[in-house]
Formats: structure tokens, C-alpha cells, sequence
């Protein structure tokens, strides 16, 4: 049987593009109201869990959904149910993807994380990640990457593609704080981790140089 907190996303999942639409319309205008709240499951579970404790928890939980909801909205329904089917035959799967996606979704400071998530969890959907497992790891790393970890990989990436690599990036601590990078003498790469996150989580394309 599910969990409140995972039928709460399944079923924010499962909702229908014109109806997050027309909530997503709704919460820039205010942070939270009973109406909200039944169009997007997630803010009732949150609600009745007593996860909002303050009226910034609120804030951030309503940026966070906002940006979450709008990547994952540009999957079809059709294949955003197929991630609510997974969730419902594999319990294992179901945990790890909704202990994540709450985590980012109540915590993450900037709904850049939350964006990202969304991204990857489209990609998922659409099944440009072929593994869960490897899908479970990237939301993971998201998860706990910090916000300027999170930001160092896209801007490293885009600049090698404008002005190309350089030996000693300003961006290596972080990239490999966040476990996304590796340096063996003078080389410095990113992981196969680190790639998919850059493509399927920024939806941008890898340089054909070697990064």
C-alpha cells in the first residue's frame, strides 16, 4: 500500500497539464489557500503533515513546486503515469524517488534544484534514462548538492564550449565536492554521472569535446 506522501506525488504527478497550469497561475499570486491546495496533492500532504511551519517554509515550498511542475509538465501525461506505474509495482524505487523529491521540494533554497529534478524526472518519463538506478543516483546527487555545486556544473560546461577547457577550472572543488568530476594528474573530467546530469537535468548538449 502507499504512503500518504507517495500517492501525495503520484498523484500531483498524475494531474493533468491544464490543471497545474492554472494552480502554477494561481500560487504566483499568493503562497498557499485551500484552493491551491486541492488542485496540486503535494501542498495537502505537506498541509496535513505539519511541513509548513512559517510563511517562508511556504514561500519556498511554492517556488520549489512551481519549478518542479513546470519541467515535469513538459512530459506527456501518458509517460508521467508510467513513472506512478513504476512507483506502485517497485516499493524500493517509490522510496528513494519520493524521499529525494521531497527533500528538494521542502528544503532546496533555490527552486533551481527543484528544476533540475523536474528535468530529469521528464527524461525519466520519456525514457532518455534508461536505468532507474542510475536515475534514482542523479536525483540523489541533486539531492544533496549544494546550490553553487549544482550551478559549477552548468557554467564549467558552457564554457568550455565557448572558450575551451582550461587546465585548472575555478569550478573543480565544487564539481568534485559534488562527486560529478575526477582529476588524475593534470587531467580533469567529468563523470558519466556528471554528463547525464548536465543533459538530461539542464536539457542542454554535450560539446563534442571530451569534458
Amino acid at each position: 500500500m502507499p504512503t500518504e506522501r507517495m500517492d501525495a506525488l503520484v498523484r500531483t504527478l498524475e494531474t493533468r497539464k491544464e490543471t497545474v497550469a492554472e494552480a502554477l497561475d494561481t500560487a504566483i499570486e499568493i503562497v498557499f489557500d485551500e484552493k491551491l491546495g486541492t488542485k496540486i496533492p503535494i501542498f495537502s500532504w505537506a498541509l496535513a503533515a505539519g511541513e509548513l511551519f512559517s510563511t517562508f517554509r511556504k514561500e519556498r515550498l511554492r517556488k520549489n513546486v512551481k519549478a518542479y511542475l513546470g519541467a515535469t509538465g513538459e512530459a506527456s501525461e501518458e509517460n508521467r503515469r508510467r513513472i506512478s506505474d513504476e512507483m506502485r509495482s517497485d516499493p524500493a524505487f517509490a522510496e528513494e524517488f519520493t524521499d529525494a523529491t521531497l527533500s528538494v521540494l521542502l528544503d532546496a533554497t533555490r527552486p533551481i534544484k527543484a528544476e533540475v529534478l523536474g528535468n530529469l524526472t521528464a527524461a525519466f518519463a520519456e525514457g532518455k534514462i534508461k536505468s532507474k538506478r542510475w536515475f534514482l543516483d542523479l536525483i540523489l546527487i541533486v539531492d544533496a548538492a549544494s546550490i553553487p555545486s549544482l550551478l559549477a556544473l552548468e557554467t564549467y560546461v558552457d564554457r568550455i564550449l565557448e572558450r575551451g577547457r582550461e587546465q585548472t577550472p575555478d569550478e573543480e572543488p565544487l564539481l568534485l565536492a559534488m562527486g560529478v568530476a575526477w582529476r588524475y594528474g593534470t587531467g580533469f573530467r567529468l563523470s558519466e554521472h556528471g554528463k547525464s546530469l548536465y543533459e538530461m537535468g539542464f536539457k542542454k548538449l554535450l560539446p563534442k569535446k571530451n569534458v
